[in-house]
C-alpha cells in the first residue's frame, strides 16, 4: 500500500470534525481494544451505526496469512448489515491498523476511509470558530472536540485574552501571531477538573498575567496553595481590551471559584456554569456534606 493510495482514502481529524458539526451521516468501525473504545468514544450523531472489534481479533478470526485479506474475510462473516450507502470511517490509537481494515472493506466495494493519526490526532485536534465579529470586537470559540472541551480568544485591535486555554500552548501562539494579535490577559474562569489548563505555561512564554479566582487557587482536599504564579481575580473585576471591556463575575457553585466573564455587556462566558440542557454539577472535591449547601 503506498502513501499515495493511503493519502487518497483519508479522513483528516479536521474532515472528522466537519462531518460532525454539519451531521453528515457515515459508518464508524472501531478497531481498538475495548477498554479504549468503553472510555473514548468518538462523539458520533445519535442514529449513526457503530461497529466495534478490536483489530487482533480481526485478524485470528479472519484466519488468512495477509492482514487485508483476513479482514476481507472477517467483513464477510459479521459486518455485511454495514450500509454501502454511507462513508465508511475506521479508527484505531495511531491510524495504522485502521488503513489495513479501511482497504479491506473497500476490496468488498465500500466507500471506506481512516483517520488520519488515528485517536491520538483526534484527541490533539483544535478548531478555531469565530462565533462574533464586528470592527471592534472578534470572539473565537476554541474546540477541543474529542475531548468536549471549550475555551475562547477575545480580539479588540490588536490585542487578545485568552479564556480557559487548553494545555497546548503553543497552538495559541502560532494562531495569535498569525492575526497579528498581541496577547495580554489569560483568564481562567476555574480550575478544571477535566483537563489540564495552559494559562501558567502561556503566561510564561508571553510574560503576562495569568488570572485566577483565590478560591480555585487552593487543592480541594488538602487545601494547599498552587504552586503555579497567578493573579487573584475578585467579583467585578474589569479587563481594559482594546474598545471593549471584559468583567469577571463570582458565580460559585461547579467551583468555589469559578468566574464567568461579561465582555462588552453583551457576551458572557459561563465557564462551565450552564449547558444547553442542564447546569453544572457541583465539584464537592471530596467534602461533600460541607460544601453541598
Amino acid at each position: 500500500m503506498t502513501s499515495q493510495t493511503l493519502s487518497a482514502h483519508t479522513w483528516t481529524p479536521e474532515q472528522l470534525d466537519r462531518a460532525l458539526v454539519q451531521n453528515q451521516p457515515f459508518t464508524l468501525v472501531d478497531v481498538r481494544n475495548r477498554e479504549d473504545f468503553r472510555t473514548w468514544p468518538v462523539p458520533v450523531p445519535p442514529g449513526t451505526a457503530v461497529f466495534h472489534t478490536p483489530y487482533f481479533e480481526i485478524l485470528e478470526q479472519g484466519g488468512k496469512e495477509d492482514m487485508v485479506d483476513s479482514v476481507v474475510e472477517y467483513a464477510r462473516q459479521h459486518w455485511a448489515n454495514i450500509s454501502g450507502e454511507k462513508p465508511v470511517l475506521v479508527v484505531c490509537a495511531k491510524g495504522q491498523t485502521s488503513a489495513f481494515v479501511a482497504q479491506g472493506l473497500r476490496k468488498l466495494g465500500y466507500d471506506a476511509y481512516h483517520l488520519e493519526g488515528g485517536m491520538e490526532a483526534w484527541g490533539n485536534y483544535y478548531a478555531f470558530r469565530t462565533l462574533v465579529s464586528t470592527p471592534r470586537l472578534t470572539i473565537t470559540q476554541v474546540v477541543r472536540p474529542a475531548r468536549g472541551c471549550l475555551g475562547y480568544v477575545i480580539a479588540s485591535g490588536s490585542q487578545a485574552a485568552l479564556v480557559d486555554p487548553f494545555r497546548h500552548a503553543q497552538r495559541y501562539l502560532d494562531w495569535t501571531k498569525h492575526l497579528g494579535l498581541q496577547i495580554h490577559f489569560i483568564l481562567d474562569t476555574h480550575a478544571h477538573a477535566d483537563h489540564i489548563s495552559g494559562g501558567p505555561a502561556l503566561a510564561q512564554a508571553t510574560g503576562q498575567g495569568y488570572y485566577l479566582h483565590p478560591y480555585d487557587a487552593i487543592h480541594p482536599i488538602d487545601v494547599l496553595p498552587a504552586r503555579v504564579p497567578f493573579e487573584f481575580v475578585r467579583d467585578g473585576q474589569e479587563f481594559r481590551l482594546g474598545e471593549v471591556t471584559i468583567r469577571a463575575l463570582h458565580v460559585p457553585g461547579h467551583t468555589l471559584g469559578n468566574l464567568t466573564y461579561l465582555v462588552d455587556d453583551k457576551y458572557l462566558l459561563s465557564g462551565d456554569t450552564i449547558f444547553i440542557r442542564s447546569i453544572a454539577r457541583p465539584d464537592l472535591g471530596g467534602r461533600g456534606e460541607t460544601w453541598a449547601p
